[in-house]
């Protein structure tokens, strides 16, 4: 039969041209059981064997692959993580979020472990079931079935700033059954703090004036169902405010070592703040002059987060500042400088006003203030008619006296004028240490334009201060007050005929050291200087060139009386014949100037002339005529 086949077949001379292929030029088939390695086969010899390895390879996992889905097998699907819970929420509020979580494999999963990463705006409170750990932020559910779920629900709150977006990020970590490695899987749940639970609102002036005090109100309010903890107030003065006083007093900063503390005056700790509590802060204070006229007041509202002030509110209360331009000038005796003045004097004031501003001055009130215990109060002299206090020192002048003074308009002024007197020295108390007046005027502003003012202008002070009180004594003597005579020559005194008599100089000063005293007279022609003195202080010089006695002293306490501080000398009289049956000058008037130490102005005062009449001599006086012995 196999032959009929290749009877019946055509030959087969393809395969015996192929074979000739291969034979030898002898004719001899090649034994092809052994290979003869070449160098250019060597690439091929290396990537057969990475090609077979990827072959084994990719067949393993399709054959897996094919056995899992045969039955009960890990598919990779894993566990599905769902948050559920509010996309806005109320800073502060209480906020339930629920996490469902399913095993999608069909088989089971090992060592399920759910962590929650939270924001540090989260406080936890409490959780369905418990968590695993002390932080309150995993929970161990051991073994998933497959196809089993199961949810927790969190409760806590969540405090930021309004418009922030919050993030909470989960995991979950598992081993497939039958199957040696940890899988995880990973989820982020978002949500936005879109309002709060505090309230907050500041009360304060909408206008005021510098120098003013004024008071801010701030209230405050937990608008919850539940108490809020660890929240703070802080207050932004503006530039130019001046903190006085809280109630109640800000609170004390601590710094990180807990061993320094200051106190400081813009932010108030609340421990906390039950449901529905309110609370107030009064903060007072002024403004200081200046050229910025509007001032914003501002508060913030907040938690406190691990040292992390997260804002809930803020507020801010503008307030204007009214200003003046109202001027007060103080003038006493032509002069707006302190001077000095003497017992007895007459002071004329005039009270200058002049409104240079825009605004209109209302109820405007002047006092001037006498700060004096030497003013004969009885001697003012004021045609307005002007309230007199003594026992304050005051003269008030208001609307009800003058008029002008309900209302001041801008650019308007006017004076006011008065006059006292000094008291005689012999009028004071001596007791009295303050021997001066000090003048103030002070201008009380009721309102500018509509805002009640209350501002005090003042004037610049002027002190007057009373110049020691000098005593100068001037006589002549021919006995002393011993009756024992200090002159000779005759008296009366014979024209041409010498008569010498001695000269007495004393001083008394009485409140203030006066220095560069100097006292002097001249003496008249027919008068000599006898060379002959005694001083008790200083020193005494006879200018024969102008015929000038100088007693000059350097200082002179106070309280110094005549006994202290004295001088005498002798002169000699020589009368002409037209002093005949006149009495003769023995001095010119006689001078003294000083400087009052204290006020650091001249003192001055002067007696008359020192004559032969000899007034201050009981034995000599009467006989000073000047007698004539004719031939």
């Amino acid at each position: 039969m196999a032959g009929k086949q290749n009877k019946n077949k055509p030959q087969s001379k393809p395969a015996s041209n192929i074979a000739s292929l291969y034979r030898d030029k002898d004719g001899t088939l090649p034994d092809i059981s052994k290979l003869d390695m070449r160098p250019k086969n060597r690439l091929r010899n290396i990537l057969l064997p990475a090609a077979l390895i990827l072959i084994i390879v990719l067949g393993i996992g399709w054959l897996s692959t094919i056995l899992f889905r045969s039955g009960g097998e890990y598919r990779g699907n894993s566990v599905e993580v769902e948050f559920f819970g509010p996309e806005e929420i109320t800073s502060g509020d209480e906020v339930t979020f629920t996490l469902r979580y399913s095993n999608l494999e069909k088989v089971s999963l090992n060592n399920v472990e759910l962590v929650l990463r939270y924001p540090g705006a989260f406080t936890f409170k409490e959780s369905k079931p418990v968590p695993s750990n002390d932080f309150q932020n995993s929970w161990n559910i051991g073994t998933l079935a497959a196809g089993e779920s199961g949810k927790i629900e969190i409760v806590g709150t969540l405090v930021g700033e309004i418009g922030e977006i919050i993030n909470i990020d989960s995991s979950v970590t598992f081993e497939p059954e039958n199957f040696g490695s940890t899988f995880k899987e990973t989820d982020t749940f978002s949500t936005q703090i879109t309002d709060t639970l505090l309230e907050l609102t500041i009360e304060g002036p909408q206008e005021t004036v510098p120098e003013k005090q004024i008071t801010y109100t701030i209230k405050y309010l937990n608008n919850s169902d539940h108490d809020l903890e660890n929240l703070q107030i802080r207050a932004d003065y503006p530039l130019g405010f001046v903190f006085q006083s809280a109630e109640p007093d800000p609170s004390v900063e601590r710094f990180a070592s807990e061993t320094e503390e200051i106190q400081t005056n813009n932010f108030w700790h609340i421990e906390s703040l039950d449901k529905l509590e309110e609370g107030e802060i009064k903060i007072t204070g002024g403004y200081l002059p200046d050229n910025d006229v509007t001032k914003e007041f501002s508060v913030k509202f907040g938690f406190l987060r691990d040292e992390e002030f997260a804002i809930q509110q803020e507020k801010t209360f503008v307030t204007k500042l009214v200003k003046h331009n109202f001027v007060l000038d103080l003038i006493i005796n032509g002069s707006d400088l302190d001077q000095a003045i003497n017992f007895g004097n007459t002071l004329n004031y005039t009270i200058g006003y002049n409104n240079l501003g825009n605004q209109t001055l209302s109820d405007v009130v002047i006092v001037m203030n006498l700060d004096s215990e030497i003013i004969d109060w009885e001697s003012i002299s004021d045609n307005l008619g002007g309230q007199i206090d003594e026992e304050s020192g005051t003269i008030t002048w208001n609307k009800d006296v003058l008029p002008q003074l309900a209302a001041i308009g801008p650019l308007a002024q006017g004076g006011i004028n008065f006059a006292l007197r000094i008291k005689n020295f012999d009028e004071l108390d001596r007791q009295s240490d303050e021997l001066s007046v000090v003048s103030t005027a002070v201008a009380n502003l009721g309102r500018i334009d509509n805002v009640e003012s209350g501002v005090e202008v003042r004037s610049s002070d002027i002190k007057n201060s009373i110049n020691t009180q000098v005593e100068l004594r001037a006589e002549a003597r021919y006995f002393n007050q011993d009756n024992i005579a200090v002159g000779s020559g005759p008296i009366p005194p014979v024209v041409g005929q010498k008569t010498t008599y001695r000269v007495y100089w004393l001083i008394n000063n009485s409140f203030h050291r006066i220095q560069n005293v100097e006292v002097k007279t001249v003496l008249p022609d027919n008068v000599e200087f006898a060379d002959k003195f005694l001083v008790s202080t200083g020193e005494l010089v006879y200018s024969s060139t102008d015929n000038e006695v100088v007693w000059s002293i350097g200082n002179i306490p106070e309280n110094k009386s005549f006994d202290e501080v004295n001088v005498w000398f002798d002169v000699i009289l020589t009368p002409t014949s037209d002093q005949k049956g006149k009495i003769a000058s023995l001095t010119n008037p006689v001078t003294l100037t000083a400087t009052d130490a204290v006020t650091n102005s001249l003192v001055s005062t002067a007696v008359e002339a020192i004559t032969s009449n000899l007034f201050n001599d009981p034995q000599a006086s009467g006989k000073g005529i000047v007698i004539g012995i004719g031939e």
